[in-house]
């Protein structure tokens, strides 16, 4: 986890991990890290966000792989939810992933959603809906 906070968190969002509330997830092209995925567990659920994939190598599934790795290890019994730029919300729908109104997700994410300019999509993937537990 250190390693991808320093080596790509911190690049991207210029923000350190919580150490005690987040699961980061990193993806790596031999010896490279070349993406990160955090989850923050919060008292009503468990948020994913900072999906990053390193421009040289994006388009070669590695956030999928990373997302797939994240899904498997806290969206197994938990609900998840994320903020999806419109251009992605196909590429979460994939997982499993709907989008929801906004007051039908709890407080602690709408957070997201209330800035001004903010452009992002709403999305919940709960896995009590899907079969077998497993993303679609």
């Amino acid at each position: 986890m250190r390693r991808a906070e320093e080596e790509l968190w911190i690049h991207d969002l210029h923000q350190k991990a919580d150490l005690a509330n987040d699961r980061l997830f990193a993806a790596s092209a031999g010896t490279q890290l070349v993406g990160v995925a955090r989850c923050s567990r919060h008292p009503d659920g468990c948020e994913v966000d900072g999906v990053y994939v390193l421009e040289e190598y994006r388009h070669r599934g590695f956030a999928r792989r990373v997302m797939q790795q994240l899904i498997e290890e806290c969206g197994r019994h938990e609900t998840l939810y994320l903020h999806a730029k419109p251009e992605l919300v196909e590429f979460y729908q994939t997982m499993g992933f709907v989008i929801v109104r906004i007051p039908d997700i709890p407080d602690t994410f709408r957070h997201a959603t209330i800035h001004p300019g903010n452009e992002t999509v709403p999305m919940r993937r709960d896995p009590a809906r899907l079969s077998g537990g497993g993303y679609v």
